[in-house]
């Protein structure tokens, strides 16, 4: 599941309805936000929060919110009264510090909670079980680290998850976004360290990938126009787009769409189209230098019937005579070569380089 992250500013709130229904299109199914962030105007939020639970409501989305019994108050609701925050189309909560786990174990039979992924402990899930919890309405949510240098480390962060799918919890964690930073530190919101800046379409491939996340937030509130296309063809056709540079300016046409072939080589991702695409046509032997990873290459005619096959170096090679390097994947792009599995389809986005 993707969803987003709005903030209930107003001087924000109609560019967030919009982009709450443009990634509905691209096919999200959550929004979260926040009632208690230190710098914006809590006495906004009541009016704000009935119009973004209306329009969720209406798109079928699943509205979240971060609370503390605090902000609650200080907007005129109450954790004893939750069933204010569900006419407003809220979905779940995710209470902050300062709520205790009997408290907790009661909203469960009235709407669905979300627990600190973090900081949870078998200790919590001990009493959250003695005090009668609906399990069933609860799952396991981690933080965004805003500031740089605090988000959560590989092996705690994979440890943790494990620990919390063997006691039932579905886990949901954040990504950044790439186009509009969230105030006041501007440094991007993912829950994972390594994250921070990257590419949001590599960080979302990696959180479904390579630690089995059931939920997956942009913490930031916005995405370039390429993370969205890059997002819509893998959610819609299941294609990874890869931005390149065209480093060979060659008349050959090269076709855009490619598939991993079922069998890659250890130092190459191997288009197992290109190969027909080339039959009657001989390549020149050109640009044949040493191959970093992330370089497009294509057999030239030396390399007689593997002639005309494409690669995406993932190991560095050195320059062989019979290999034309036509391209390169840019930087923001070369961390997704992870993802291009066996009988992955990949389309190679070019733009003219050097």
């Amino acid at each position: 599941m993707l969803g987003v992250s709005v903030f209930l500013d107003p001087n924000q709130h109609q560019e967030n309805l919009t982009y709450i229904k443009e990634m509905k299109n691209l096919g999200i199914e959550g929004v979260f936000t926040s009632l208690h962030i230190p710098e914006d105007d809590a006495s906004q939020y009541p009016s704000l929060l009935k119009e973004v639970g209306q329009l969720c409501k209406e798109l079928q989305l699943n509205l979240s919110i971060d609370i503390s019994a605090k902000s609650l108050e200080k907007i005129g609701y109450s954790l004893h009264r939750v069933e204010q925050l569900s006419r407003l189309g809220v979905s779940c909560i995710r209470p902050d510090y300062g709520i205790d786990n009997q408290l907790i174990a009661s909203l469960t039979h009235k709407i669905d909670v979300a627990l600190n992924a973090s900081t949870i402990d078998l200790e919590d899930i001990i009493q959250l079980k003695n005090f009668g919890a609906n399990f069933e309405k609860l799952e396991a949510w981690h933080n965004y680290y805003p500031r740089p240098e605090t988000g959560l480390n590989e092996v705690f962060f994979d440890n943790k998850n494990k620990f919390l799918r063997n006691q039932g919890f579905k886990v949901m964690a954040f990504i950044p976004g790439d186009n509009q930073m969230r105030g006041p530190i501007f440094e991007s919101l993912p829950t994972l360290e390594k994250h921070r800046k990257k590419n949001p379409f590599y960080a979302f491939l990696d959180l479904k990938n390579t630690y089995s996340i059931d939920k997956i937030y942009l913490g930031d509130p916005g995405l370039s126009p390429i993370a969205k296309a890059q997002f819509v063809k893998y959610l819609s056709e299941n294609v990874i787009i890869l931005r390149a540079l065209k480093t060979n300016q060659s008349e050959i046409p090269i076709r855009i769409r490619h598939t991993n072939r079922m069998d890659p080589g250890a130092f190459a991702i191997r288009s197992q189209e290109s190969r027909i695409d080339f039959k009657g046509i001989k390549v020149k032997a050109q640009a044949t230098r040493q191959r970093k990873r992330g370089v497009i290459t294509l057999d030239n005619y030396k390399y007689q019937r593997y002639q005309g096959e494409l690669q995406i170096v993932v190991n560095s090679l050195p320059a062989d005579p019979k290999v034309n390097v036509i391209g390169e994947v840019i930087e923001q792009d070369i961390d997704l070569l992870d993802f291009i599995n066996p009988g992955q389809e990949f389309e190679i986005k070019w733009k003219e380089g050097r």
